[in-house]
């Protein structure tokens, strides 16, 4: 059984039905409440852009979180690997999940901020190998 929440000028509509709504589909965080839902379809496109936006930067953040770390205070060239292969997930949720349902501005903004971050682990990468690769030149040459 579905049910449709329709909601307009402070009046709120509950429709219950057999048929498919086409939208975002997502299964909502399990919470102990009198009402047991296991799957929601979003068909506004207004909510659903919200809604893609919070995932995407609630991602995001954990993902810059990671990559400050790791271009300020570390030399480590796995976790670089590591966070590189973050920023191709991401953009992989980004372009196969999210695309169809975000709107052109959001999925390049968001997009931009993966090229960035995408930049400036691979300017500390080229770095971090040029500086380890004169290290093991001086110590050949002594």
């Amino acid at each position: 059984m579905n049910f449709y929440l329709h909601r307009e000028n402070g009046k709120k509509e509950i429709f219950s039905s057999n048929n498919y709504f086409n939208g975002y589909e997502f299964n909502p965080k399990k919470n102990k409440t009198l009402i047991k839902v296991n799957h929601i379809t979003v068909v506004d496109p207004k909510m659903i852009d919200s809604i893609l936006t919070l995932k995407f930067n609630k991602r995001f953040n954990k993902l810059l979180k990671y990559v400050t770390y790791l271009l300020n205070e570390s030399n480590d060239d796995t976790g670089i690997a590591i966070a590189l292969n973050e920023v191709e997930k991401l953009r992989g949720i980004l372009l196969n999940r999210y695309q169809k349902f975000l709107n052109q501005e959001k999925e390049e903004l968001f997009l931009k901020k993966l090229r960035i971050i995408e930049n400036e682990l691979r300017l500390k990468e080229v770095m971090l190998n040029s500086y380890l690769n004169n290290i093991e030149q001086e110590s050949r040459s002594r």
